[in-house]
């Protein structure tokens, strides 16, 4: 018996999973915790959001593992990871993105691999899997591009990736790990057990060090920076720069290493085709001569560091919502530099405001995301401001299902106008 402790996208596709190899297998929410299922079961696959010090990891132990940790064992036993090739990406911003178009190009550049978009995508690695089982596909060769945060990370020991991209490094997360060093060495283990090829920057290699984490991985490294031309792409900003550079190089050495017939300008050519993801620097709306910004997936200082870079400024900033556990001073000269006003939201709210006072930035403090638009809009009215710019900075736990409901009710705010 297989005890699954979270239901939802990824507790019911285990489940699902295994009873197709006539595995017995329960899944049960937080809701309804049944210790004498965990005292009967062999295994305890334990949700990500569920936190390493948790009681569940403390009494029970080593039956208790994470999802990746026991979809590698679940292959290995059941030697159906012949034909599957996996794809990883981390870091503490652009994995999305990367992820994105890491799955476009690869689909693009192959017609014997079907290639899938995993992990952190609202499809968990076990829906993936089924889909391959119970499409009879089994026999033919599968390419997994799995988006991996932190959480999915940890305890990884027995799932190998082929390749891996790490983004960057910035301090997240950490109301769920202890500490900073936890949370990159986490990291690092998506390195530590790829078998081909690892691209990363050399900030992650300093953070590593600064950590005293010492580099021990197989796969050869490859560094890149933030160079990649985006004038023919649909991309904007020097993040996005490094982002397409890294998949660049991931996807040409891939090409090599399969003996593909694809030239670099082919591979350039079909970066160039690529459409950026919703909710990362997009323009949603004009009005009045004032640009609406979509950057609800910033849950960072790294990500919204990026965001302000992006413009001139002044513009009006709306940020906000639930802690992680970030350094909210990190920032502050920047936000001097950049935001003529700022509106400022959720649990949070307080620490903005406090930066703002002492950098002397006009602000306000809304209650709900209409409100804080409609304070955005008036202001940027009345001082000629022309961006408005929604990236939080923060988690979304303390209003919102998650970020992307965030992002569309600023949407629907912005309509509403």
């Amino acid at each position: 018996m297989i005890a699954i402790f979270g239901q939802g996208k990824i507790g019911k596709p285990l489940e699902q999973l295994l009873q197709h190899f006539d595995i017995e297998a329960k899944s049960i929410d937080y809701n309804s915790r049944d210790e004498e299922l965990f005292e009967k079961a062999e295994q305890i696959i334990v949700h990500q959001a569920v936190k390493p010090d948790s009681d569940i990891y403390q009494k029970y132990g080593e039956k208790t593992i994470s999802e990746l940790n026991f979809i590698g064992q679940f292959l290995k036993k059941q030697a159906r990871g012949e034909n599957l090739r996996f794809v990883g990406v981390t870091g503490t911003d652009g994995k999305s993105t990367v992820s994105h178009v890491l799955y476009e190009l690869l689909k693009w550049v192959n017609t014997w691999y079907n290639v899938w978009l995993s992990g952190n995508f609202d499809e968990s690695i076990a829906t993936t899997l089924n889909h391959i089982v119970e499409g009879w596909l089994t026999e033919q060769k599968h390419i997994v591009v799995c988006e991996v945060s932190s959480f999915l990370l940890y305890g990884l020991e027995d799932l190998r990736f082929d390749y891996a991209i790490w983004t960057n490094i910035s301090p997240d997360h950490l109301n769920w790990h202890p500490d900073m060093k936890d949370y990159v060495a986490t990291k690092y283990r998506l390195l530590q057990h790829s078998t081909k090829a690892v691209f990363t920057m050399q900030g992650v290699l300093d953070t590593l060090a600064e950590q005293g984490i010492a580099l021990d991985h197989t796969a050869p490294l490859t560094l890149y920076n933030n160079d990649y031309p985006l004038a023919d792409t649909q991309f904007v900003g020097t993040h996005n720069a490094g982002n397409i550079q890294a998949c660049y190089l991931l996807v040409k050495t891939l090409v090599q290493d399969y003996g593909l017939t694809i030239s670099e300008t082919e591979i350039h050519e079909a970066i160039n085709a690529i459409e950026p993801l919703a909710h990362r620097m997009q323009l949603i709306n004009e009005k009045n001569g004032i640009s609406f910004y979509d950057d609800g997936k910033s849950t960072s200082s790294q990500s919204l560091r990026v965001a302000l870079e992006a413009f001139p400024g002044p513009i009006v900033l709306i940020a906000g919502w639930s802690d992680k556990g970030d350094s909210f001073s990190a920032l502050a000269e920047l936000m001097k530099q950049k935001v003529g006003y700022g509106v400022f939201i959720g649990t949070t709210a307080p620490q903005f405001i406090e930066i703002a006072e002492a950098k002397e930035i006009e602000h306000d403090k809304a209650s709900s995301m209409q409100e804080a638009v409609k304070l955005a809009y008036e202001h940027a009215q009345k001082h000629s401001i022309q961006v408005i710019l929604l990236s939080p900075w923060c988690a979304s736990f303390d209003m919102f299902k998650d970020w992307k409901d965030r992002a569309e009710q600023y949407i629907e705010a912005v309509k509403w106008l």
